[in-house]
């Protein structure tokens, strides 16, 4: 018997996300131009970046205490935030942010910040946004180092390719853990007096976990810590954070005095190798923030044992890309994590937010997101705080909408 003549099919993914049919061959000559063909699979035309602008936003603090002050008398008072929007020939626009704490605290400052995207910018012309690990390639080539130049760029990319596809962004870097982000506040470094009015305070809005700045005399530290402990009463967690104010000899004299207290010692002298020495000698929780900025120093410092926690500031690895990669070498080796950035606005929180989001409950401790203390907000949708917590968005992309009116006019453009 003959055998019936095969019907000429060949597989097609349709563009709504989550379909699938079936073309005959003649019809896939049809098929708009806004396709590209691969072999007998039709395909959506990449997505390309065609402008970017950036944005300066002067954005001052609020709240319980009027400035943020560490050790060596670093002081703000208001945060210099550089905004880029990153504009693709779909209509699909993506945010991101970047805010160095001056020029004092790390290797960064905000006019570098802006520099180093103008510089940036042309190359990510005609890139697909969706591409992560390409963007970052050619961001790498067009600028050596400065990695918190790229991290807004970065953020906004990602913001693209949760909105293409219809996710939020805590989904597509690995999924959501919890329903709820617990956070804690830093306390500026002040007469212990004061420190502990003001935990006092923050404890009556629902916060639990605290950071005390510290790194001057030792004998005050050693007091200011314990005031910060005795106003926090049970449960939470503190924090000792020198923010590498500390020299090795000062570091031994207040570990000595608190060894018996609960609490983390954090980045207590500004090397790494200083923080090691002095880790060695006590077995206190050590936290590394500063000198651990690259999967290189996180390597080495987990074979050195360096520290039981790590603050992943997003701004300074680089984004979210990198910042995703170190986060899940953390997880792999029960290094727990303190998600969070610089600083933020509004759109740098939501970033920090859906990185905590998706990070095990288990490996992360309080996040921390700036954006309830200042005096305006710069987009709506950011996560909303209550009770010591944020509430994360659950909408595509970062979930935030840009306020216009807040962000100016822009500062630069490239296209």
């Amino acid at each position: 018997m003959k055998k019936a003549a095969r019907a000429n099919w060949t597989p097609n993914f349709s563009m709504e996300r989550g379909q699938f049919r079936e073309l005959r061959l003649e019809e896939a000559s049809s098929i708009s131009s806004a396709t590209e063909t691969r072999g007998s699979i039709a395909l959506p035309a990449s997505m390309k970046i065609t402008r970017i602008l950036g944005f300066r936003v002067l954005v001052p603090l609020k709240g319980t205490y009027p400035s943020y002050t560490m050790s060596g008398g670093r002081t703000a008072d208001e945060f210099d935030s550089t905004i880029v929007c990153v504009q693709t020939n779909s209509g699909i626009e993506g945010w991101g942010e970047v805010i160095p704490l001056g020029a004092s605290y790390l290797p960064a400052y905000p006019e570098g910040a802006r520099a180093g995207i103008r510089e940036i910018a042309p190359a990510l012309i005609g890139a697909d946004p969706t591409q992560l690990g390409k963007i970052n390639y050619k961001m790498d080539a067009a600028l050596c180092g400065h990695p918190y130049t790229k991290s807004a760029l970065d953020i906004a990319c990602w913001d693209i390719l949760g909105k293409h596809t219809g996710l939020p962004v805590s989904t597509l870097l690995g999924g959501q853990f919890g329903n709820r982000i617990r956070l804690y506040r830093a306390i500026p470094i002040a007469p212990p007096e004061d420190m502990a009015g003001w935990v006092r305070d923050l404890k009556s809005q629902g916060f639990v976990d605290f950071q005390a700045k510290v790194g001057s005399d030792p004998v005050g530290d050693i007091e200011r810590i314990k005031a910060v402990i005795d106003a926090m009463g049970p449960g939470g967690s503190v924090y000792a954070d020198a923010n590498g104010g500390w020299t090795m000899s000062q570091a031994a004299q207040v570990v000595r005095a608190v060894r018996d207290l609960d609490l983390f010692i954090e980045q207590p002298c500004q090397s790494y190798e200083a923080c090691l020495s002095v880790r060695r000698r006590f077995d206190n929780p050590f936290l590394l923030d500063e000198s651990v900025d690259s999967l290189a120093v996180l390597q080495r410092a987990i074979g050195d044992r360096a520290m039981d926690a790590i603050s992943l500031k997003v701004s300074r690895l680089g984004g979210l890309t990198n910042s995703r990669l170190l986060r899940d070498v953390c997880a792999q080796n029960g290094i727990m994590m303190r998600i969070e950035d610089t600083a933020c606005t509004d759109i740098g929180a939501a970033a920090v937010c859906h990185l905590a989001h998706s990070t095990p409950e288990h490996m992360r401790l309080a996040a921390s997101l700036a954006n309830s203390r200042l005096s305006f907000h710069t987009a709506t949708g950011a996560p909303e705080v209550s009770d010591g917590c944020a509430w994360p968005s659950d909408k595509p992309g970062l979930g935030i909408e840009p306020i216009r009116s807040a962000l100016g006019e822009p500062i630069f453009s490239c296209e």
